[in-house]
């Protein structure tokens, strides 16, 4: 099992757009992803403006598979496009090494 860590900010004007669109544009697509076992959207306790999106994939290939897909790259063009993200957000991939 793989967990990706996807950590941005957002510039604060857009907060509640970017806020409506993660809860109802990504939905789609996360539904379809061949592998995914859960996802979680985040926000930072202290600073209202940092967010992160955990998702848990069957393995290392279905993630990158689905990443680098035509749907989660529109997904990401549109977010672009839209001006949620205050500079480069940072992706990291850990492998689960046992769970309880």
């Amino acid at each position: 099992m793989v967990v990706r860590v996807l950590r941005f900010r957002v510039p604060k004007k857009n907060v509640r757009k970017m806020l409506a669109f993660m809860r109802r544009d990504p939905r789609h697509v996360l539904h379809h992803a061949r592998g995914l076992r859960g996802a979680y959207f985040m926000r930072e306790q202290d600073r209202r403006n940092e967010y992160a999106w955990i998702t848990v994939w069957a393995s290392d290939a279905a993630c990158r598979r689905a990443v680098r897909g035509r749907a989660w790259q529109d997904l990401l063009r549109r977010e672009k496009a839209a001006g949620f993200f205050a500079g480069k957000p940072d992706a990291r991939h850990f492998d689960v090494v046992f769970r309880y």
